[in-house]
């Protein structure tokens, strides 16, 4: 084999290599959100790392799709990020940007970090919540935790990235919802929980009649 061939091969599996390390965009439908995020997240985990370590990191394919959990319990992260794009493949023809809500669902999370990062390098920090904070209504939508309302303009690409601290990650859920959806999943979410908490209450009331 000679060294020009070794050469190319080399610069092919690099680049293949890269090519998987980088995932792939979240490409929206006009007007819907994704009710599972999960299979499209990219891990990774390093604590003394700043925000735009982590972004540099993200666009250099480093994140990983399997998150690296502590040997003391097997599904926990001390603390973790999470990296995304999403891309609005909604046609630009002047109509205005969509409102969405990113929504975690992640038992006993003690801190949750949300960022949003525009293609012109704009930040937006979407929620900076704590356990040890006073308990604050609008970070939540039932039993999870949700950002404001944003907007993603027509063909624009957003990337979202998530700083957990401590949680169960085998339970891990995350959804990009518009308003309306958040609405009507809260709503679903509400009547499983009253049902849940209904029949347990019941269940007592047998047992200790």
């Amino acid at each position: 084999m000679t060294s020009s061939l070794r050469i190319v091969l080399s610069l092919f599996f690099a680049l293949a290599a890269l090519g998987l390390a980088r995932a792939e965009p979240v490409f929206l439908a006009p007007g819907k959100g994704v009710a599972d995020l999960r299979e499209q997240l990219s891990y990774y985990s390093d604590p003394s790392k700043s925000l735009g370590d982590i972004l540099k990191l993200y666009r250099e394919g480093a994140f990983d799709p399997d998150l690296q959990t502590t040997m003391l319990e097997w599904n926990y992260a001390p603390e973790a990020w999470a990296g995304v794009e999403i891309f609005n493949d909604t046609i630009d023809d002047g109509r205005g940007a969509d409102p969405f809500v990113l929504v975690v669902d992640l038992p006993l999370v003690s801190e949750v970090d949300v960022y949003l990062i525009r293609e012109s390098g704009f930040t937006e920090a979407l929620i900076d919540y704590s356990i040890f904070e006073p308990f604050q209504a609008d970070d939540q939508s039932v039993t999870r935790l949700r950002t404001p309302v944003f907007e993603i303009a027509p063909q624009e690409q957003v990337i979202l990235l998530v700083n957990f601290k401590f949680g169960p990650f085998q339970s891990f859920r995350m959804a990009l919802e518009t308003p309306s959806e958040l609405e009507a999943s809260a709503f679903a979410s509400g009547i499983t929980h009253t049902a849940f908490y209904a029949f347990c209450i019941s269940s007592l009331v047998f047992f200790f009649g």
